[in-house]
């Protein structure tokens, strides 16, 4: 088990030649190429994992499956993840090729 602290900030259209420039500075690498992502998320019939998500309750659980649909890769496999966020931190167990 991995935790990561995530942060996300608001840009705007007017201010993304600065941050390329502070990536490069930083030595930003891209990590995956471009690709399109799949994902089916559950919940139950109240949409708790919905709600809280949306709350920012701690702790929550979000369950997906995700896939990257590619054309030229017949033998598409399917992921089953299960993210957990948590006073501790935040972690994801993956099950490949369900």
């Amino acid at each position: 088990m991995s935790f990561r602290i995530e942060n996300k900030y608001l840009i705007c259209n007017e201010n993304i030649t600065q941050i390329y420039d502070f990536l490069r500075e930083n030595s930003a690498k891209i990590l995956f190429p471009r690709r399109k992502i799949s994902s089916i998320y559950f919940d139950n019939s109240k949409f708790s994992s919905y709600n809280e998500s949306i709350e920012g309750l701690v702790p929550r659980k979000k369950i997906r499956i995700r896939t990257y649909p590619n054309d030229k890769n017949k033998n598409q496999s399917f992921n089953l993840e299960i993210k957990v966020n948590s006073v501790e931190g935040r972690y994801k167990k993956i099950k490949k090729n369900i």
